[in-house]
C-alpha cells in the first residue's frame, strides 16, 4: 500500500495520505463519531472528506448530493433544494452558502429565498467537499396593484370578452341589496343574461323603504350635486327620481377634505336618507363606466350577493385629514401611501431560546388601522440550530395595497 500510494501522489503526499488513512482508522477504532461525504458518483471523486460530528457514539459513512443543478425560481417563491443521502443524518451536517444573498438567500434548513431577479449559486458544503445548484430568478408576473378600492372582482376573462365583443347590449347591470348595503355588478352570458357577476361593492343605503325596491335605469350624471342637509356629493348617477348613487357627502362643495367621517365609517349601514351611498372609488366607478339606460334593480334579501360584501377603508379619527381613502385624486394625502410594519427588524436571538415570529410585530393600513390579526410570515426559525434564518413578513389591506418586508434572525451557538 505504501508504494502504492507513493506512486500516486509522490514520496511526500504519500506520507501525508497514510497519516490520514491511519486517523481515519483510529477514530473508527474507537467509535468516534467521523461522517464521510463522496461527490455526485459516489464514491468515485477524490474529494471525500472526514467531517466530526457532536455524536460521540455514532460513525458511518453518509453520501449526499444536490439533486438539482440548475432551477428557475420567481421572486417570491420559497423552496428547499433536493438533495440525495445515504441516511437523514446527514442533511444535519450539510452547510449552506449562497454567493448573493441579496438575489437567493438560504439558511441553515436548506430553505431557499428568491428575492429578485438574477442569478445565485447555492452551495451544500461538508467539510473540503461541496455540491452546488445555479439559481436564475425570474421577475414575478403577479404584480399587486395600487387600488383604490375596496371592490371585490370576478369573472375578468368573460367581462374582457364582453368589452371586446362590439355589442350593442349595455355591458353592466346592477343590483343592490338594501338589507345588506351591497351593490353588485353584472355583466351578461352568452345568452345575453346579466348574471356573471363581476364587482362587488359596499353601500349605506336608507332605513326601511327609503331606498325604494324596484327596477329602474340610470338616467343622469353630475360630478358634483347639492344634497339633501346642505351637503354635496361626488361622482352622482341618478337612477330613480331623487334617488342616487354618489359618493359620501362632503360638507363643502368641491372640497374633497370635507367628506363626513362619520357617515364614510358608517358604510356598510342603512343610515342615508334614501340614496345609495357608496366609498368615492365605487360611485366613481359606476360614473365612468354605467351609461344610461344601464339597468338597476334594488331589492332585499339575507343573502349579500354571489360575491359578498366587501369591507370598508375606515377613516382613523386620530388623523387629522378628512379625506376619502380611496380617493385618486393627487391631492389625497393617501394617495401614495401604503401599509406599514413596525418592528420587522434583524435580531439575534441564543441557541434554544424561545422564540415568537409575531413579538413586537404591528401592521397598520394605508389610513393608519391597525390590520397586525392579517400579517403572514413565511419562513421559520429552528433555535436548536445556529445560523441566519430569513422571515418574509407580509400585508394586504382592504384597498389591496401591499408591503413587505424581510427580516433576518441570527442564532448564535451557545
Amino acid at each position: 500500500m505504501k508504494d502504492y500510494v507513493r506512486d500516486s501522489f509522490g514520496n511526500k503526499g504519500g506520507k501525508v495520505v497514510l497519516v490520514v488513512f491511519f486517523v481515519l482508522l483510529i477514530a473508527l477504532s474507537v467509535g468516534g463519531a467521523v461522517y464521510v461525504f463522496n461527490g455526485n458518483k459516489l464514491f468515485e471523486d477524490n474529494q471525500s472528506v472526514v467531517r466530526t460530528t457532536n455524536d460521540n457514539n455514532t460513525f458511518g459513512t453518509y453520501v449526499f448530493t444536490l439533486q438539482d443543478k440548475k432551477i428557475t425560481m420567481k421572486a417570491g417563491d420559497i423552496g428547499s433544494l433536493r438533495f440525495k443521502a445515504d441516511d437523514n443524518k446527514a442533511k444535519d451536517a450539510i452547510e449552506w452558502s449562497s454567493s448573493d444573498r441579496d438575489t437567493v438567500f438560504v439558511d441553515p434548513e436548506g430553505r431557499v429565498f428568491a428575492l429578485k431577479k438574477g442569478k445565485a449559486t447555492i452551495t451544500a458544503t461538508a467539510g473540503y467537499y461541496s455540491s452546488s445548484c445555479e439559481i436564475t430568478v425570474k421577475k414575478s408576473k403577479k404584480q399587486e396593484g395600487w387600488g383604490y378600492s375596496t371592490a371585490y372582482t370576478s369573472n375578468k376573462a368573460i367581462l374582457e370578452k364582453n368589452k371586446n365583443s362590439y355589442s350593442d347590449s349595455n355591458l353592466y347591470s346592477i343590483d343592490v341589496n338594501r338589507k345588506k348595503n351591497c351593490v353588485t355588478v353584472y355583466t351578461y352570458n352568452k345568452n345575453g343574461k346579466y348574471n356573471v357577476a363581476v364587482r362587488s361593492m359596499v353601500c349605506s343605503c336608507g332605513q326601511g323603504d327609503a331606498t325604494p325596491t324596484g327596477t329602474f335605469s340610470i338616467y343622469t350624471k353630475t360630478r358634483w350635486q347639492p344634497l339633501f342637509g346642505n351637503v354635496y356629493g361626488q361622482y352622482v348617477t341618478g337612477f330613480n327620481g331623487d334617488i342616487l348613487f354618489h359618493s359620501v357627502p362632503y360638507e363643502e362643495y368641491e372640497n374633497p377634505d370635507s367628506v363626513e367621517v362619520k357617515d364614510y365609517n358608517g358604510l356598510g349601514k342603512s343610515i342615508s336618507m334614501g340614496c345609495v351611498r357608496l366609498a368615492v372609488a365605487d360611485a366613481k366607478w359606476i360614473y365612468d363606466n354605467c351609461p344610461e339606460g344601464t339597468t338597476v334593480r334594488v331589492y332585499e334579501d339575507d343573502i349579500d350577493g354571489p360575491l359578498g360584501t366587501p369591507p370598508s377603508m375606515k377613516i382613523n379619527t386620530k388623523k387629522s385629514t378628512s379625506w376619502d381613502p380611496t380617493d385618486d385624486d393627487k391631492r389625497n394625502p393617501y394617495y401614495k401611501k401604503q401599509p406599514a410594519f413596525k418592528g420587522v427588524e434583524d435580531s439575534a436571538i441564543d441557541e434554544g431560546e424561545q422564540f415568537d415570529e409575531m413579538k413586537g410585530i404591528k401592521a397598520e393600513d394605508t389610513a393608519g388601522n391597525d390590520i397586525t390579526e392579517k400579517v403572514k410570515v413565511k419562513g421559520s426559525v429552528n433555535t436548536d440550530k445556529p445560523g441566519e434564518y430569513l422571515l418574509r413578513y407580509s400585508v394586504k389591506d382592504d384597498m389591496g395595497r401591499s408591503i413587505l418586508k424581510d427580516r433576518i434572525i441570527t442564532v448564535k451557538e451557545s
